[in-house]
């Protein structure tokens, strides 16, 4: 049987070595790509800081326009491979645009898609310009895009008429593993680095609770808000190793998210249901649309942006043991219930049939 040529345009290098060691979901199914006998897989990250100079007036713009990048750069560089390739899959928005605009002009002759995470929200608020039209365009081109929830697939098909398709995302049941025997600590535990997280309202409910908490994310999120004292933020990477002990000791997980078009959180509320916790999230339309989580069973909703409503549903939980476990194993349950490597075959079926075309 021929294989199909598939080349995997990274923003990064892919740590493939770590194989193992990390969650299996960031490498996006293309660990198991690699492996697959239906296709003959080659990954491409390196820029070149020549073309990023020349390039780099051009996607300033589209940043300051729209906060995603464009790596044009990156698609020059590889252009020569990326020729050669039959199809062609971008990890990111900022990755897969440019392809687009060499397809448009001819230079790219084979099948592109890409994974995009958030562009089609910067975009509804650009609708009434001239520069949602260059997108538009730029993304009619496009043979898939992978998004992550059904909202996120009927906004892009909605506003431009792409060809979008939401994919599953799995938890990795492996690497994840909860320990319900564990003695839990007196804290409550939120990870998130992604844009669409609401630590406004997060704050505001631990700073009425009085409870420690451990809030793993990044500077950016947290710029500009008021951090309550009971409040421990953790601003660099953690080891997995301590994430995961951080999972088992911890009373109760929180996710916290806006309600915006696109799925946000994603990671954090699979990998807290995986390790067996009782997680309180909000209620977003994405979520539950994608997942269908039994409130009250399986995890507790609150009202999205609403810091009361969370205050009471965390002050119900915090010395409730017997529900604390019930949920906890009624959420590791729900994540076994997704089949195992849905997202790498949701991907893996866009590209044969683009392959068989």
């Amino acid at each position: 049987m021929k294989k199909t040529a598939l080349l995997y345009f990274a923003a990064s290098r892919p740590p493939y070595e770590q194989a193992g060691d990390v969650p299996s979901v960031i490498f996006y199914g293309t660990d198991k790509l690699r492996e697959d006998p239906a296709f003959d897989l080659c990954v491409r990250w390196v820029r070149n800081p020549f073309l990023q100079l020349l390039c780099r007036p051009l996607e300033t713009y589209l940043i300051a326009r729209v906060h995603v990048g464009f790596r044009l750069d990156q698609a020059l560089r590889h252009l020569w491979a990326i020729r050669r390739q039959e199809v062609i899959l971008a990890e990111t928005d900022s990755t897969g645009l440019p392809l687009l605009l060499l397809k448009r002009l001819g230079f790219i002759r084979g099948r592109v898609g890409f994974i995009s995470a958030g562009l089609i929200n910067e975009l509804e608020a650009q609708q009434h310009t001239r520069l949602f039209a260059w997108y538009r365009w730029l993304l009619r081109a496009a043979d898939f895009i992978v998004c992550w929830s059904p909202l996120e697939e009927a906004l892009y098909r909605d506003l431009t008429g792409a060809r979008a398709r939401s994919v599953l995302l799995e938890a990795d049941t492996h690497f994840y593993q909860p320990d319900f025997q564990a003695s839990l600590g007196d804290f409550v535990l939120c990870v998130g680095r992604d844009v669409g997280r609401d630590f406004q309202t997060l704050f505001k409910a631990l700073e009425a609770l009085k409870i420690p908490a451990k809030v793993v994310t990044s500077r950016a999120r947290v710029q500009g808000l008021c951090v309550p004292g009971n409040v421990e933020l953790v601003l660099n990477l953690v080891a997995y190793p301590t994430l995961l002990d951080w999972y088992r000791q911890a009373r109760l997980v929180v996710v916290s998210l806006q309600e915006v078009h696109r799925f946000t959180g994603q990671r954090a509320l699979l990998e807290a249901l995986a390790m067996g916790k009782a997680t309180v999230v909000a209620k977003t339309l994405a979520l539950t649309s994608t997942y269908p989580l039994d409130d009250g069973r399986e995890v507790v909703f609150y009202e999205p942006g609403d810091a009361q409503d969370l205050v009471q549903k965390i002050r119900a939980l915090w010395q409730n043991e017997k529900q604390l476990a019930s949920l906890g194993g009624a959420a590791r349950q729900a994540v076994d219930e997704i089949p195992e490597d849905s997202f790498y075959q949701g991907l893996r079926t866009l590209c044969a049939e683009l392959s068989d075309d």
